[in-house]
């Protein structure tokens, strides 16, 4: 089971719920191994409860389920049921009436017109009037779900927690003994789901690694492996596309010659992953062109396709440790750093848009992160150089990044520089004289 981590906030309105005099019922949703089940299981325990696991499967073995689980909390035997209709019949039967919290998790693998409707009728018949309480744990990729909103449940599911990532001060919780620094290489690596951090469970960042994503069975690469297998787009195309994106080949036509598809079959391929959440387009700011550049979503398909895909030779040795994919795991550091700049941008500052400049056919490692920010009654136009290296950054980027700025359109232009290893003395004293907003490690690690 997955540490428990943050949550806080979640934990205190299904209490909130329980203990209510209206209909308790809840749906709790979020992508999947964000931490749902474990959320669930923290909030009942200690409490009388009684939960049902939908597998990945058929409609037979969802309704095998939902026996097995009711013979193991009576310790008797009951007949399989034939339908949904039945299957919470026997729920009902076995809950009764009494205070007891119904948890229905992997709801997703049994969703279906029929199961909808036997929901329905089971919240009519059992929870409402009654001091019971419904927890429906459900997965959603890409978009956020329907299940509480459709007919026929439609009024019936009272509240919707929806999870997203933790943020990296929970996250540092389950690395107590690590260095900050490696917390940090951690989070850009995996993101923030909470599940990946308990496996990177190693006292430093490169053990880490080499415990999910080397050896006789990385772990790590075996769910991103999973996570492309489950997209609508054929396997071997939309890893191949990812690992196109993530290694600075984010424009449609790119992708296209490099897959050797049509432009029409590529760009129906690029719709589907970004509907799926797999993949995201980088808003264009001031006079980027207006084609559009693709990056990676998710961190851990990120790094498995910069990082891990790219070197097969590798993967196939022995023995291979951290040291034989540095060069690419510093790569991916570098450019992964900028997506966590602007999450802090979108995050600290009043940003109407925020994004990315580039110039025409450069690749995706080439985009400063830009964003368009209000200030007053007004707006300005934020030009950013994201580093993520050892050493401080002295006057050579900042002078780059102002070279840069020289070709972007805009009527306000503002500078900012991030770092995760700080600043020399020089760029302190220019960027306080110049307004340069500097965001260093205690910022963005804080």
């Amino acid at each position: 089971m997955a540490q428990f981590a943050g949550r806080e906030e979640e934990l205190e309105r299904l209490m909130r719920i329980n203990s209510g005099k209206d209909l308790r019922t809840c749906l709790v949703c979020g992508p999947r191994r964000i931490g749902k089940s474990t959320l669930i299981r923290e909030f009942c325990r200690g409490k009388r409860s009684f939960t049902v696991c939908f597998p990945e499967g058929t409609p037979n073995e969802n309704l095998s389920a939902v026996r097995r689980y009711a013979e193991r909390f009576r310790t008797e035997t009951f007949p399989e049921p034939k339908d949904f209709e039945e299957a919470f019949g026997l729920i009902g039967s076995v809950c009764g009436r009494e205070r007891i919290i119904i948890v229905l998790d992997g709801a997703e693998n049994a969703d279906s017109a029929e199961f909808r409707r036997a929901l329905a009728g089971f919240i009519e018949s059992n929870i409402k009037g009654t001091e019971n309480m419904l927890i429906v744990g459900a997965a959603c990729e890409g978009t956020s779900p329907g299940m509480a909103a459709a007919p026929p449940l439609g009024g019936l599911i009272s509240e919707t927690i929806e999870l997203g990532r933790l943020p990296l001060p929970e996250l540092a919780k389950i690395h107590d003994k690590m260095k900050q620094s490696d917390v940090y290489r951690c989070y850009l690596t995996v993101g923030g789901t909470p599940l990946y951090h308990t496996l990177m469970n190693k006292p430093d960042y490169e053990s880490c690694v080499e415990r999910c994503f080397l050896g006789s069975y990385p772990r790590l690469c075996a769910e991103a492996e999973n996570m492309a297998r489950r997209s609508s787009v054929p396997y071997a195309y939309c890893s191949a596309i990812m690992s196109d994106i993530s290694n600075g080949y984010g424009r449609p036509i790119d992708i296209a010659n490099s897959q050797g598809i049509s432009r029409q079959l590529c760009n129906v391929y690029l719709n589907k992953m970004e509907e799926e959440g797999l993949i995201a387009r980088v808003p264009q700011i001031a006079n980027a062109p207006r084609k559009p550049i693709y990056v990676v979503r998710n961190a851990l398909l990120d790094f498995y396709h910069t990082v891990i895909r790219n070197n097969p030779d590798i993967m196939m040795q022995d023995r291979a440790g951290f040291a034989d994919i540095e060069p690419d795991v510093r790569m991916f550091l570098e450019m992964r750093f900028r997506r966590a700049c602007y999450d802090y941008l979108k995050k600290h500052l009043d940003c109407a848009e925020a994004g990315g400049w580039w110039r025409a056919g450069e690749s995706s490692s080439a985009i400063n992160l830009a964003a368009v920010v209000r200030d007053g009654g007004s707006e300005y136009t934020l030009l950013c150089d994201c580093k993520f290296r050892k050493g401080k950054i002295d006057m050579g980027a900042l002078e780059n990044l102002k070279a840069r700025a020289e070709l972007v359109e805009a009527a306000d232009k503002r500078l900012a520089m991030f770092s995760f290893s700080g600043f020399d003395g020089e760029v302190t004293k220019t960027a306080a004289k110049e307004g340069i907003l500097l965001v260093g490690p205690d910022e963005l690690m804080g």
